[in-house]
């Protein structure tokens, strides 16, 4: 009898090495999901309950327009996104960090293949990628809570 050959390809080495960055950022990120929130989130939190009441149009053009440090930033999709987060989960914010930290997973592939068209040296696309995955200030944003949009 013969054994099951498995091929050994570029991309399950590549996939191998995702599976290692993705499994040590959950081991780092994991106790975070269950911390309470910080920064504004309570006060983002309010904005939303208080605009519950308005119209659809009216909801969207005061969700583009919010800036709740008033430094006359244009986000238009940051509060929109965090808004529709909001209504699925509402005051859970385990689930919401849980998706924040994927929607940061999904940020690391695109950053991957982003540096794959700018530089042929794949060992080096790989290093910035792992650089780029464990960036302190990239902690400060899945923990922050309402500030995954600045990735």
């Amino acid at each position: 009898m013969r054994g099951i050959k498995i091929k050994i390809t570029k991309i399950n080495h590549l996939h191998f090495l995702f599976v290692v960055i993705f499994g040590l950022l959950f081991y780092v990120y994991f106790p975070v999901f269950f911390y309470p929130p910080r920064s504004d989130y309570w006060s983002t939190s309010f904005f939303f309950h208080s605009i519950e009441s308005m119209g659809f149009f009216a909801k969207l053009n005061h969700l583009s327009l919010y800036d709740p440090f008033s430094q006359i930033r244009f986000q238009p999709l940051a509060y929109p996104v965090l808004y529709l987060e909001w209504l699925i989960f509402g005051a859970n914010f385990v689930y919401f960090q849980i998706t924040n930290f994927i929607l940061y997973c999904l940020s690391i592939v695109l950053f991957y293949r982003l540096a794959k068209n700018f530089c042929q040296d794949k060992i080096l696309v790989l290093l910035l990628t792992a650089v780029f995955s464990f960036l302190f200030s990239h902690f400060d944003i899945i923990c922050w809570s309402y500030h995954i949009y600045i990735i």
